[in-house]
């Protein structure tokens, strides 16, 4: 549980004036603290000494309302209170480096000097249907889960119904990004992401029609009571209408970022909690399926869930930081910004040494008249378990993957062999060809051979 604000006293200037204490008080009258952070009452209550709880508050509040950018027309928003967002530095900054680094440009011009990329990107898609199960309560490991999206076989269970449900809905989010937001498309995501796992739990694609659904601790505590039910429709038409608004259009004067806009909807979909459940499953996906539409191509492969998993009650007091805060979405666009410029730093670090690797390997190649052996598909084989996507070969997978004949693709695969890169294993069906998963681990396999060249 959280510790909510006390009430603001407009009058709290002139209190302090009187009391002799403005040279105390002034320090506090600031939007953030000296690190940047934009505190809640329930941080903030310990950093004031024995200074009056409300008159600190009012401070505080007084200091923050001027830059504050009034969010009307989000449906959790009533006449007294509407939402609202302060633009802080640290948010200002992390929009620059997801624009910077995530957009569709960047994207390209990250990975176009970069040949046959698509092996080691392709295998990062899966990791936000798999993470953000696990937030949700799915046991089955990574690996596992991993191994079922690639191989495409039947999930087997609840939890692996829940990765594959998340798999297609993030699917459906980017091939459906060009589509205006509607209530249509709100519950064909949760139908698709929950259709099969248990249908009378979920409902798939049905807005619920009581109010016994309720966010609780580890205690059975309620921390959130939705809306009533009465009227999703309403409110989420209303949600639909404002997500559809161009607010990342120069000639705005509403001017929103769209990553800021994008964790808006994700709040307003788990604040509102339509479904029976699956309620923050669709919250992400439409966070992601907003960034899609705005072209920033990078999330295809940049997993949010992954940090919220770690931390899941950092992720949730920031919705109850927002609620207890007269909806100051402050507090949960900051937390989000932070997760995402993480696992984004995280996704180009990746993607910068990938490549470096990968040039070394080539050079290393080169210098050891090795390349002078070798044809493209078996470079692109070499690059595959170099970017550690895949270390196991078939002869169909060379014919399917390159469109050859299998004696052609038996000969790329021997000669692998021939260089120390690959072994043979003929003790089952079919003929696996097993090699080694980095590029480190590929020359340790090549130095046990005697070069003959």
């Amino acid at each position: 549980m959280i510790v909510h604000p006390p009430e603001v006293n407009n009058n709290w200037f002139s209190i302090v004036q009187k009391q002799g204490f403005l040279d105390d008080f002034m320090p506090l009258f600031k939007v953030i603290d000296d690190k940047g952070r934009y505190l809640h009452w329930d941080e903030l209550r310990h950093r004031i000494g024995n200074k009056d709880h409300t008159l600190v508050w009012s401070a505080v509040k007084s200091a923050r309302m001027p830059g504050s950018q009034m969010l009307s027309g989000i449906p959790f928003s009533t006449k007294d209170e509407i939402p609202t967002v302060n633009i802080i530095p640290s948010i200002s900054r992390r929009c620059s480096f997801v624009d910077n680094w995530c957009s569709g440009p960047a994207f390209n011009a990250m990975l176009g000097a970069l040949a046959a990329h698509e092996y080691f990107i392709e295998d990062l898609v899966e990791e936000e249907s798999i993470a953000s199960s696990q937030l949700e309560g799915a046991s089955t490991t990574r690996r596992v889960a991993k191994e079922m999206l690639q191989s495409k076989r039947e999930p087997r269970n609840p939890d692996e119904k829940m990765i594959f449900g998340n798999f297609k809905m993030m699917q459906f989010a980017w091939t459906n990004r060009d589509k205006n937001l509607s209530l249509s498309l709100i519950k064909e995501l949760h139908s698709i992401g929950t259709e099969g796992i248990d249908d009378e739990k979920y409902t798939p694609g049905t807005f619920r029609t009581d109010n016994s659904v309720y966010v609780s601790d580890n205690k059975g505590d309620v921390l959130h009571q939705p809306p009533s039910c009465d009227k999703i429709d309403a409110r989420l038409s209303i949600l639909c209408d404002w997500g559809n608004i161009d607010h990342s259009s120069l000639n705005t004067k509403d001017y929103i970022h769209p990553l800021v806009k994008a964790i808006i909807l994700h709040f307003s979909i788990g604040y509102e909690h339509p479904f029976n459940d699956g309620n923050g499953r669709v919250a992400r996906a439409l966070f992601y399926w907003h960034m899609f539409k705005y072209g920033y191509k990078s999330f295809k492969y940049i997993s949010i869930s992954k940090l919220f998993k770690k931390d899941p009650i950092k992720y949730g007091k920031s919705y109850l930081y927002t609620e207890s805060d007269k909806y100051d979405l402050t507090y949960f666009i900051d937390y989000q910004c932070q997760v995402i410029e993480k696992v984004a730093s995280d996704f180009v670090d990746y993607i910068q040494s990938t490549i470096n690797e990968r040039n070394n390997f080539n050079m290393w190649l080169f210098n050891t008249r090795i390349s002078n052996n070798l044809n493209d598909r078996q470079r692109a084989v070499l690059q595959t378990m170099g970017d550690k996507c895949k270390k196991a070969f078939t002869t169909k997978y060379l014919e399917e993957a390159y469109g050859v004949s299998n004696n052609t693709a038996r000969k790329d695969l021997a000669g692998l062999v021939k260089l120390g890169f690959l072994k043979e294993n003929k003790t089952g069906k079919p003929i696996t060809f097993t090699g080694a998963l980095g590029y480190s681990d590929l020359k340790a396999l090549r130095s046990t051979i005697v070069d003959t060249y």
